[in-house]
């Protein structure tokens, strides 16, 4: 209970009074000096109400106390209640002063050093012994933010804040433990970094001041300053080791060696060309090279690379071949000659039949032609003779006259040289027999041109051409009717003209004349005009629909609603209702076919009656029909919802029972039971591996093994290949006869036929001759019988004429060739007659040609033989076609000689290949025996067949 402040101030006074009497300081201040004060103290506002009801109006007292006293100036009087003396906090637990007892001066206050009772956010200035704004220690830093001075927004708290005592602010750290693994305490921030006492995370390690991987770290790989770097190439630091991560272009880590990087320049190198493997072939007479990533090579002297195909190399000998002599695509082909190539220049062989070098220059090859050249007629250096209004000239080798121009020897006599002047000759204008007498004119020779001097009445040369002369009739002409510039024209019909007046012949095809005037023609299209359909007047009338005309046949234009013209016949219009049949509902054609379902139509949509056994409508959709089958179906088997659902496998649905589909991963289903699914897995049960009960037994192998479950190949028996890569089969293919991997994987026969490993077209030849002297002739040199090898057969045959066993005898005979189902190495043959008679013309046709001609790509021989005809013996031209460039595997070429008696010519036919008479290395001649017309008789010749 607080006293009035009247008698507050009385008590005051007192004191003060008393203190003055006894010279001591009220609150123990100095002594006083007895100096005279005036007391009197304005006490208007002294009170300030405590408690309600209890406090009573301050009333002004003005109390003159003329005492001396001692007011210390350092206490000021704040209220006119008197301050507590205190010795402990206890004695402040009311004091307006503060809770806390400041020992030091005995006075209450609101806070100390020792006692810092200030809220949150704030703390004791032990000078002023007041709360301000600041931080008291970490605890007031949880959840504050480094600039507000230790008060967070709202209160709450927060990890890793420390109080900064000096500047009584929140910050991050105070000193580098305050800080995370991998930072330290710099400015009072957790910065990156590290130090020996401050060290790194788990896993990391501290380099140069920072935290670093070393297994993954290309600076300090495995070791703090171990860098890594390879040459022509970018590093990796990989598990703490130096490794080659990507290279620069061109180069490659070709040897797989980290320590020397990438080491290999695939532009160069020849054993790794454009890529780490790839290693430049050595073709045939050439040395290999790398050039810009990409293989090539350099030939060997005297051999060039002139297809362009680095894969069969240099193939070309320069100093021999006869298309590439001396240099790629220099072809020694002298005109009219028969070319040679002797050290790669080109020379003359033979001259062909009717020509001479007779300028003895082998570059312009047999330059002149012998059958007509008049200064070497029939051979060379012979000349002919002039004759009158002529020139001399040869013909087939014989001298004849060439006639000066203007003159024609049209007599035929070649005495009188050329007698006729062509250029006057009425008999003989402009040619020999051409006489100038134009049609329906007269005409007229002037420099050798016959033209018209005047045409025949009714008649007219519209076309200024005097050959025809006067080739129009302008009476009857309707193109040049009465003049040539008259042309008559009839709308949809043909024209007529008569006497020279044009008119009406006939309408067209679909046009009639319907008004009978001709004057607009055929006005009305009988092909579309309902009123007039396909004749004038014919009108058309259908059931249920518009009539309309097309053809020149009456049609259904448009058939009313409800109705179809589906039988497509005017006859009966749209006789179809479309609402209710099940073959048109809705259309026509449109039939009722729902799927698994008996359909309905039901207002011209199609409806489902009933389901098909085994098929349901579980989705409702009419459309789609009895679209599940539940004999199938995995989700409805059996009836719709009735999913399947089967231990490590995928369920399937049989006849309307589940069942296995397939087994997942390495299961299967090896005791044939369902209920449990793919009970055994065979990538790990040795008696199932890969499969139920499959032992890894393969056909055709040399060894076999097992491994993840599948059964390997790991060498196939000899003649045989696995070129499917499928270890099921084993070695499936024999390599020694298949056609499509004839001695080794992919390697395709184009003939069909592959034998001991290699591809082959041709079968060889041989001869028989008939009655009486029937039987072998001459056997194949393939089998040692009159027969083909087996994959070949007949391709065709010559007829010839032998001599047989030497008795002087012409006997009929044939010359069978055994050849394969398409070209290869053997282009096939063909027979001609000569033109005489009882020649068959083509007798026998190539079968790859189906003519008398070779294939494209193939060279022909012509060889010469004699057959038997109805009308006797005559000669005839069997013909063999040999692959262009040379010989090939099975077939090097042929060539017919004559026997060494009279008329032979010896060397009757050359071999392309060889150039002669002769097969190449390596090839044996098998002969068939024939015989030839000669200047001596027949005689007996030798087709030969360069096989190997």
């Amino acid at each position: 209970m607080r006293v009035p402040n009247q008698l507050l101030v009385v008590a005051l006074l007192a004191t003060v009074a008393a203190g003055c009497s006894t010279g001591a300081s009220v609150v123990g201040g100095p002594a006083d000096a007895g100096t005279a004060v005036d007391t009197s103290i304005d006490v208007t506002d002294l009170g300030t109400p405590d408690v309600p009801g209890m406090d009573t109006p301050d009333v002004p007292v003005d109390v003159p106390v003329d005492v001396p006293v001692d007011v210390p100036v350092d206490t000021p009087v704040m209220d006119a209640d008197v301050p507590t003396r205190c010795a402990a906090n206890a004695d402040c637990a009311s004091d307006p002063g503060g809770p806390v007892c400041d020992t030091a001066s005995g006075r209450c206050v609101a806070c100390s050093a020792a006692s810092d009772v200030c809220p949150s956010g704030r703390y004791c200035d032990d000078a002023s012994h007041t709360c301000v704004a600041g931080c008291r220690d970490d605890g007031a830093c949880t959840g504050a933010t480094p600039s507000d001075g230790g008060t967070s927004a709202d209160g709450s708290v927060g990890p890793g804040r420390r109080c900064d005592r000096v500047s009584r602010t929140c910050v991050e750290c105070l000193a580098n433990p305050d800080c995370p693994a991998g930072t330290l305490c710099v400015g009072n921030l957790c910065v990156t970094g590290c130090t020996l006492d401050s060290p790194c995370p788990t896993g990391q390690t501290c380099c140069t001041g920072a935290c670093v991987d070393p297994l993954a770290n290309i600076a300090h790989c495995g070791a703090c300053d171990r860098r890594c770097a390879v040459p022509n190439g970018t590093a990796v630091c990989l598990n703490g080791n130096c490794t080659v991560g990507t290279c620069a272009a061109p180069f490659g880590n070709c040897d797989g060696d980290n320590a020397n990087g990438c080491e290999t320049n695939t532009l160069t190198a020849v054993a790794h060309c454009g890529g780490c493997g790839t290693a430049c072939p050595v073709p045939a007479n050439a040395t290999a090279a790398c050039t810009a990533g990409a293989c090539g090579f350099t030939c060997n002297t005297g051999f060039a690379d002139c297809d362009g195909n680095a894969a069969n190399g240099c193939e070309v000998d320069l100093r021999t071949d006869l298309t590439h002599c001396g240099t790629c695509s220099t072809l020694c082909n002298p005109p009219n000659g028969t070319p040679s190539c002797v050290a790669g220049a080109c020379a003359i062989a033979a001259c062909s039949t009717g020509f001479g070098d007779c300028d003895a220059n082998a570059t312009n090859g047999c330059e002149t032609d012998v059958r007509r050249s008049a200064a070497n007629c029939g051979s060379c250096g012979r000349a002919c003779e002039e004759r009158a209004n002529a020139f001399p000239g040869c013909l087939a080798g014989s001298c004849v006259t060439s006639c000066v121009m203007g003159f024609q020897d049209c007599n035929g006599v070649e005495t009188d040289g050329c007698e006729v002047d062509l250029r006057v000759s009425a008999t003989h204008c402009g040619a020999c027999g051409r006489a100038c007498n134009p049609s329906n004119a007269t005409g007229s020779c002037a420099s050798g041109v016959c033209s018209i001097s005047r045409c025949d009445d009714g008649f007219a040369d519209c076309d200024a051409n005097p050959a025809n002369g006067c080739e129009v009739n302008l009476r009857s002409d309707p193109t040049h009717c009465g003049s040539c510039s008259t042309a008559c024209s009839v709308a949809g019909g043909t024209p007529a003209c008569v006497a020279g007046v044009c008119g009406l012949a006939t309408c067209s095809a679909g046009r009639g004349d319907c008004d009978r005037n001709a004057t607009n023609g055929c006005e009305v299209d009988l092909t579309g005009d309902p009123r007039n359909c396909g004749g004038c007047g014919t009108a058309c009338d259908v059931p249920n629909a518009t009539a309309g005309c097309a053809g020149g046949r009456c049609t259904v234009a448009t058939c009313a609603a409800g109705f179809g013209d589906c039988n497509a016949s005017a006859a009966d219009g749209c006789e179809t209702s479309l609402t209710t049949s099940e073959t048109s509902c809705g259309a026509c054609g449109r039939a009722c076919s729902l799927p698994n379902a008996t359909p309905a139509c039901r207002g011209g949509a199609c409806a489902i009656g009933r389901c098909n056994d085994g098929f349901a409508d579980c989705d409702g959709n009419a459309a789609n029909g009895c679209e599940t089958n539940t004999q199938t179906s995995v989700s409805n088997c059996g009836a719709c919802g009735n999913a399947c659902s089967l231990a490590n496998a995928t369920p399937a649905c049989s006849g309307g029972r589940c069942a296995i589909a397939s087994c997942n991963g390495s299961f299967a289903d090896c005791n044939g039971a369902a209920s449990d699914g793919c009970e055994v897995n065979v990538s790990t049960d040795s008696r199932n591996c890969g499969g139920c009960s499959r032992a890894c037994s393969l056909p055709n192998t040399a060894s076999a093994g097992c491994g993840a479950g599948a059964c390997t190949v790991l060498a196939c028996a000899a003649g045989f290949a696995n070129c499917d890569g499928s270890a099921a089969n084993g070695c499936e293919v024999n390599t020694t006869n298949d056609a499509n991997n004839c001695g080794g994987c992919g390697t395709r026969c184009p003939s069909g036929v592959c034998r001991e490993g290699a591809c082959r077209s041709f079968g060889g030849g041989f001869e028989t001759s008939d009655a009486p002297c029937s039987g072998c002739f001459n056997a194949n040199a393939f089998t040692g019988t009159c027969g083909c090898p087996g994959g070949f057969a007949t391709t065709f045959t010559w007829r010839v004429i032998n001599d047989c066993a030497g008795r002087g005898t012409q006997i009929a005979a044939s010359a069978t060739f055994c050849g394969a189902s398409a070209t290869g190495e053997f282009g096939g043959g063909f027979q001609q007659d000569d033109p005489v008679g009882g020649g068959a013309g083509c007798r026998a046709a190539n079968p790859y040609t189906g003519g008398c001609s070779c294939p494209g790509g193939y060279t022909r021989i012509g060889f010469r033989t004699l057959v038997r005809t109805s009308s006797g013996i005559i000669g005839s031209n069997p013909s063999l076609c040999v692959a262009s460039g040379g010989a090939r595997p099975s077939f090097g070429g042929a060539y017919q000689v004559d026997d060494a008696v009279p008329g032979g010519v010896g060397c009757r036919a050359g071999n392309p290949v060889t150039g002669g008479c002769s097969c190449p290395a390596g090839y044996s001649g098998s002969p068939l025996r024939v015989e030839v017309d000669s200047s001596a008789g027949f005689i007996a010749s030798a087709v030969v067949l360069c096989v190997r």
